[in-house]
C-alpha cells in the first residue's frame, strides 16, 4: 500500500507545478508592435540607392535599438493603387473618389514671397527652374502651386496641366489676391483648405501647417518643395521660431509629407536658413542652397523623389505617444532621410 501511494504522491508533486507553469505560459501573450517609416536613401552623388537590405540599416526608437524587419522600395510614380478592374458582364462597382483618383505623385510647390532684392531675385530665378522641374515629371503626377507672403495663397490646385502650372508659378511673383474654389475633383487642396484660415495664416509656420492639414485628406505620400528664404525671426542673439512650428511639423508628418527646402536667398549664409534646414530634416527631406548651382539643386530634387523606401521596424518600447526615430545606413557615403518623430 505504502509503496504504491508514495510514488503517486511524488508524481503529483512534480506534475502540479509543471501544469501550473504551462497554464501561465498559455495565458501570456507577446505583442509585437511594428512601425512603418518612409525614407529616402541617397548615395554621395544624390542618387537613390536601390536594393538596400535590412542588414544594411540600423534604427533607433527613443534611442533604443529597433530591429529592421523589412524594407521595400516603392517607385513614387507608381504609389497609387490602380482602379478596380472587372471583366465584361460583371456589375459595375461603385467607385469612390479614391477609386477615381489619378495615379502619380502629389507635389506641392510652396513659394515664400518677399520683395527684398536678394530674395525676389532668387524667387524669379527659381520660378524658372520650377517650370523646368515640372517638365521632368511623369504625366500622371499632380502638382499644386501655393505661395506665402503675409498670408497663404492657393494659385493652382492639383493638376498635370503644364500651361496652368506655368501661369500659377508666374503669379507667385505678384502682389495680388487670389480666389479659389473646390471643383470636386480628387485630389484637391481647395476641398480641405478654408480660404479664411489661409488668410489668417500670418506666419510661414502657420501657412505650412494649413497645407499639412489639407494634405491629410489626400491618400499616400506627398512632397512639398519649398522655394523659401527662411523660417523664424531674428531676435538679435539668434533665430527664434514663431509659435506654431511644432504644429506645422506635426501636420506635415501626419500627412506623410516630406519638405525639400530650396533656399532662394542670394547668400552663402544667412540668419534664417536654419529654419529651412530644420523643417526639411524633421520631415524627411533635405535642404539645399540655390544661389550658385540652381540647376544642380533641382536635379538632386528630381532624383530624390524618384522613389522611396518603406521600412518596417519592431518597436522596442510599449508605451504610446510621440516617439523619436532615427535610421542610419551602414553603407559608405549613403544618407537616410526620414521624419524624426512619429505618433502612435
Amino acid at each position: 500500500m505504502c509503496r504504491n501511494t508514495i510514488p503517486a504522491a511524488l508524481l503529483l508533486a512534480v506534475l502540479a507545478p509543471l501544469a501550473l507553469s504551462q497554464e501561465q505560459r498559455a495565458d501570456e501573450t507577446i505583442t509585437v508592435q511594428r512601425v512603418i517609416i518612409d525614407a529616402h536613401i541617397l548615395n554621395g552623388s544624390g542618387e537613390p540607392l536601390e536594393d538596400v537590405r535590412p542588414s544594411q540599416l540600423e534604427a533607433f526608437i527613443d534611442d533604443l535599438p529597433a530591429r529592421v524587419e523589412a524594407i521595400e522600395w516603392v517607385a513614387d510614380d507608381e504609389d497609387e493603387p490602380e482602379p478596380p478592374k472587372r471583366s465584361f458582364g460583371d456589375p459595375a462597382p461603385r467607385l469612390s473618389a479614391l477609386d477615381r483618383a489619378p495615379r502619380g505623385r502629389r507635389i506641392v510647390l510652396f513659394f515664400q514671397t518677399d520683395f527684398q532684392r536678394a530674395r525676389i531675385r532668387g524667387h524669379i530665378r527659381m520660378a524658372s527652374h520650377a517650370k523646368a522641374f515640372i517638365r521632368t515629371l511623369q504625366p500622371d503626377d499632380q502638382i499644386a502651386v501655393v505661395s506665402f507672403d503675409s498670408k497663404l495663397k492657393l494659385w493652382q490646385d492639383f493638376t498635370s496641366n503644364v500651361d496652368d502650372l506655368d501661369r500659377a508659378i508666374d503669379r507667385t511673383k505678384e502682389i495680388a489676391e487670389v480666389e479659389w474654389r473646390d471643383l470636386g475633383v480628387y485630389p484637391s487642396l481647395a476641398a480641405s483648405l478654408d480660404p479664411a484660415d489661409a488668410a489668417d495664416a500670418a506666419t510661414v509656420e502657420m501657412g505650412l501647417r494649413r497645407i499639412g492639414e489639407a494634405l491629410q485628406d489626400i491618400d499616400g505620400r506627398k512632397t512639398l518643395v519649398m522655394f523659401g528664404y527662411g523660417i523664424g525671426v531674428y531676435a538679435g542673439n539668434g533665430v527664434v521660431s514663431f509659435p506654431g512650428y511644432a504644429e506645422a511639423r506635426l501636420a506635415l508628418e501626419t500627412a506623410r509629407t516630406s519638405v525639400f527646402a530650396l533656399d532662394v536667398s542670394d547668400a552663402d549664409w544667412h540668419t534664417l536658413e536654419g529654419g529651412l534646414e530644420m523643417i526639411a530634416e524633421d520631415t524627411g527631406g533635405f535642404y539645399v542652397k540655390t544661389h550658385e548651382f540652381a540647376g544642380r539643386a533641382v536635379k538632386k530634387l528630381h532624383r530624390a523623389i524618384a522613389g522611396h523606401y518603406e521600412i518596417v521596424l519592431i518597436k522596442p518600447v510599449e508605451h504610446h505617444g510621440i516617439h523619436a526615430v532615427r535610421v542610419n545606413a551602414k553603407i559608405r557615403g549613403a544618407e537616410v532621410f526620414t521624419k524624426k518623430t512619429f505618433t502612435d
